[in-house]
């Protein structure tokens, strides 16, 4: 009876392998349909080797198999099958991968067991994947690191491994998408973020993924085999759903359903808007920044000023409490000069008051002697007035005398006996005034 396979891991002698032991638990079921078969075997990532001697002694029938690993190291390992062949480098190379299709252009089985950071299993199953034969199965172990920083990875996301390979389910169902989006198209992220080009051909021959704990397997198929084909009805009776033999024979694409879309939901999407406004955040953290600068520097000059101004304001304070106290200084020398002066004042009003009285009474003496004063010029006026009228007619008396005298004269001149008695009252003139 033939060794299961893990039986004959863990009868291995020679070169260390290092699996997991749910994988040794699960490869009989995975890998028993490939035993008795002239399969051929890519391996990325082989360590010590012992993997590729356990696929040589289990696959008895296997006709290549091919390792490969980016350690300098494995150039040393040498292996009795000559089945086993072992390159050195990066897989991800060009080069790596003339070499590896140089040596067989069709696998059977290809397992990825190397660096496990999402880039570069995301990269060889690009590669390699179009390597793969139909019914051929692509293995990616230890997926568990794609949730793990160090390896590229996150639960949450998108450019992780395990979000790759679950985007590759989509891919199988793509005939019932109804979007007109091709199944590159919906890779594209992945292309354009790890620089590689996915084949729609390619894409079209998945025909499962198989998920266990760390372990994805992907089988590749003809095309034909993986159309969801045509609706089987059978049986005669109908006690549940009524009219169903119309249904036979029908395609997926003969219903009618109504698609909505969601392309705004797309991880890649989301995450461009997280990104983009992580960029606006950053912008406006930028610009808060700036302006809580600005505020900083405000606020320092507003500390400054306020200091400033505590500092003038207290100076006023004091020579506001100084010119209060000299204030109210003055105010008391003043209340007093004013006490003193009102009290001079009183004492000048009462004066002045006296002497208003006294003037008063003064005036009214004037008054009184000037009222007699008035009587007696009154009463010299009515006097001088009848003196004035006597007087006048004293002087219309003498003017009438003195007219008369003056005719006299003239007569007494004119006459004969005045010229005569001349000398006489000359000598007679002459006389008196020697008596006076």
């Amino acid at each position: 009876m033939e060794k299961s396979l893990k039986e004959i891991f863990l009868d291995h002698k020679q070169k260390k392998s290092d699996k997991w032991s749910l994988y040794i638990n699960e490869w009989d079921r995975i890998f028993s349909p490939y035993r008795d078969q002239p399969v051929n075997i890519f391996e990325i990532g082989i360590q010590n080797g012992g993997s590729l001697e356990i696929w040589a002694t289990y696959f008895s029938n296997a006709k290549n198999i091919v390792g490969c690993d980016i350690d300098e190291k494995c150039k040393e390992l040498v292996f009795d099958d000559p089945r086993i062949t072992v390159f050195v480098g990066d897989a991800n190379s060009d080069d790596i991968q003339t070499k590896v299709t140089g040596k067989v252009p069709k696998f059977d089985i290809i397992i990825d067991d190397g660096s496990h950071k999402s880039s570069d299993v995301i990269r060889s199953f690009s590669r390699y994947f179009q390597y793969l034969d139909y019914e051929g199965i692509y293995i990616v172990e230890d997926i568990h690191t794609s949730y793990w920083d160090d390896f590229e990875g996150g639960l949450f996301t998108p450019r992780s491994s395990m979000s790759f390979l679950k985007s590759l389910t989509d891919v199988l169902n793509h005939e019932h998408w109804r979007n007109n989006q091709s199944r590159t198209e919906f890779l594209s992220e992945y292309a354009n973020e790890f620089g590689v080009s996915f084949s729609e051909t390619d894409l079209w021959n998945i025909h499962s993924i198989e998920f266990i704990n760390s372990l994805c397997i992907v089988k590749k198929c003809r095309p034909d085999k993986n159309v969801l084909g045509n609706r089987v009805v059978i049986g005669q009776d109908e006690i549940v759903a009524k009219g169903m033999d119309q249904f036979h024979g029908s395609l997926i694409h003969n219903l009618t359903v109504q698609i909505k879309e969601d392309s705004d939901l797309k991880q890649w999407n989301l995450i461009k808007q997280t990104e983009d406004q992580k960029c606006t955040i950053h912008n406006l953290g930028n610009e808060l920044s700036d302006k809580q600068q600005v505020i900083d520097n405000l606020e320092n000059i507003y500390s400054i000023e306020k200091v400033n101004a505590e500092q003038a304001v207290r100076k006023l304070e004091i020579e506001l409490a100084e010119e209060k106290a000299n204030a109210e200084q003055t105010i008391q020398k003043h209340e007093k000069s004013l006490i003193i002066e009102q009290s001079s004042a009183n004492s000048r009003i009462q004066a002045l008051e006296q002497k208003i009285e006294d003037l008063n009474r003064k005036i009214r003496e004037k008054d009184e002697a000037h009222v007699q004063e008035l009587e007696k010029l009154n009463s010299l006026n009515i006097q001088l007035d009848q003196e004035k009228a006597l007087v006048n007619e004293q002087k219309e008396e003498l003017e009438r005398a003195f007219e008369y005298a003056k005719k006299e004269i003239v007569d007494y001149y004119a006459s004969t006996s005045w010229k005569i008695t001349r000398l006489f009252r000359w000598i007679i003139n002459k006389l008196k005034a020697k008596n006076v």
